[in-house]
């Protein structure tokens, strides 16, 4: 070899790359992605969530309240506090059994509606209706001088109010969340006899009653808030519901004797559910997208069917008991029924979660959304803690 020419030196060996860094990232990343799942669309870590959440704390005393009754008592359940309205006052608790805020107003026939951060109460058949936020002050008060039929709270903080008309024969108005009005509509020609708004605070809905030939029927209307006109009719014949709700944004939910329909808010219907054999003896609106029923059959050996149903009028789930609940709720993804001697959970899937016994003094369940309940009676509430 030529002087000249230098050999080329041996490449040196490569080392191997480090790729446990990257191995790791990925099992992170699929160990966060697997906790969010089971956090947001299970049920599987909720009793962990629970037992930290509520370590060392007991039921009976931790959100405990005393509260004086008078005449006929509400009950509502807020962020998970307590709001109790009675013949003198509305007043709204704290989880931890502190008293928020009061509103003192006599009343014959109060009724509470929940939604996000907001308690509407009001008077049946009086004139008094009054929305309060979490912290327990008054958002804002009204006091018709015509009698309210009917009110409702969205889950995004819109109310709605139905009224007697000063020259017509019903006066639905819409407020937003901070009390001004968005919607008014006078009807003439039919009684308007239940009310709702959506979360959106886009739609509205009312049960219209009228005359057809020489017998009453009845049609469900749907507003825009920003429209003067109706959005669309659905006629219920002789149908007449118990109430109405919004379970989505464009989805409202009719209750009926022996019925629960779904419309979307151009007036299509989506489903219907029918207790072909018996008749829906409760119901409640506060699952997060779906219905809870309880059907009183006529000739089956149980003493009740409960039903969860999806917005489009499918049954998610249905179980027999063998004894008729005295109060049902719904929240998040839970139900709570109540009866004389026991309180029981379930998972909107009716799979159960936690029952407890109970000497009677309770007459209402409140079911929360991390799957506890208040347990309330005349003048005193607890927690149910599974």
């Amino acid at each position: 070899m030529p002087d000249h020419i230098k050999p080329l030196p041996d490449p040196e060996p490569q080392k191997p790359r480090r790729r446990w860094p990257l191995y790791l990232l990925s099992v992170l990343i699929v160990l966060a992605l697997l906790a969010a799942f089971l956090l947001t669309k299970t049920h599987v870590l909720d009793g962990l969530k629970r037992s930290l959440r509520y370590l060392g704390k007991n039921g009976e005393n931790y959100g405990s309240v005393s509260f004086e009754t008078l005449g006929s008592t509400a009950y509502g359940q807020l962020n998970g506090g307590l709001g109790v309205a009675t013949g003198s006052s509305v007043t709204l608790f704290s989880e931890e059994g502190k008293q928020l805020g009061s509103e003192q107003h006599a009343m014959t026939a109060p009724v509470i509606c929940t939604g996000q951060d907001r308690l509407l109460c009001y008077d049946a058949g009086g004139n008094y209706l009054t929305v309060l936020d979490k912290s327990g002050s008054a958002v804002f008060s009204q006091t018709p001088e015509q009698t309210i039929f009917d009110a409702d709270l969205s889950s995004g903080g819109y109310s709605a109010m139905l009224t007697a008309g000063d020259s017509g024969r019903s006066l639905l108005q819409v407020y937003d969340p901070n009390g001004s009005l968005l919607y008014k509509r006078s009807t003439k020609s039919h009684y308007l006899s239940a009310c709702a708004v959506s979360p959106d605070g886009i739609h509205a809905a009312a049960v219209a009653l009228g005359q057809a030939d020489i017998t009453f029927s009845a049609s469900l209307q749907l507003y825009r808030t920003d429209s003067e006109e109706i959005a669309a009719e659905c006629a219920l014949g002789s149908e007449m519901p118990y109430d109405i709700a919004f379970v989505t944004d464009s989805v409202v939910c009719a209750v009926s004797e022996d019925r629960v329909r779904f419309f979307a808010a151009d007036g299509t219907e989506r489903g219907a559910y029918v207790a072909e054999n018996g008749r829906i003896a409760d119901y409640h609106f506060g699952g997060d997208g779906f219905v809870t029923v309880l059907v009183d059959p006529y000739e089956t050996s149980s003493r009740a069917e409960l039903i969860t149903l999806q917005p489009d009028g499918s049954v998610l789930a249905q179980l027999s008991l063998s004894f008729m609940p005295v109060s049902l709720s719904a929240c998040g993804s839970y139900v709570g029924i109540l009866t004389a001697e026991k309180a029981l959970l379930y998972t909107s899937a009716l799979e159960p979660v936690a029952e407890t016994e109970q000497d009677g003094t309770a007459v209402c369940i409140l079911a929360r959304s991390d799957g506890t309940a208040l347990l309330a009676g005349t003048g005193t509430a607890s927690l149910f803690l599974p």
